[in-house]
């Protein structure tokens, strides 16, 4: 049984070699369309979840990063700035992806 990663390159293969140019251009447009409002959506959740953050710790992730966490930090500030750094990446991610 073949992945549906190797599903995806065997139509994607296909849909180079046999559409014409404007059906492909017509595809992509739509597929774009449709994966436009995921990725605001996910930016919104992300950037929700940083201000969630800002606003419990009075600062910015990159003044944490800057000065690192505190010597008195516990595992649920360790965590929280995990997660923290990974809702800034999502972030960026999905704005390049938009842009």
């Amino acid at each position: 049984m073949k992945s549906q990663k190797g599903n995806t390159s065997v139509l994607l293969e296909q849909i180079e070699k046999n559409l014409p140019e404007e059906e492909k251009h017509l595809l992509l447009s739509l597929g774009a369309i449709l994966r436009l409002p995921d990725l605001e959506n996910r930016l919104t959740l992300a950037k929700a979840k940083i201000q969630k953050f800002e606003k419990k710790y009075k600062t910015t992730l990159a003044k944490i990063e800057k000065k690192g966490l505190p010597e008195n930090a516990n595992h649920i500030e360790h965590e929280e700035f995990i997660e923290w750094k990974h809702w800034s990446r999502v972030v960026e991610e999905c704005r390049r992806k938009i842009n």
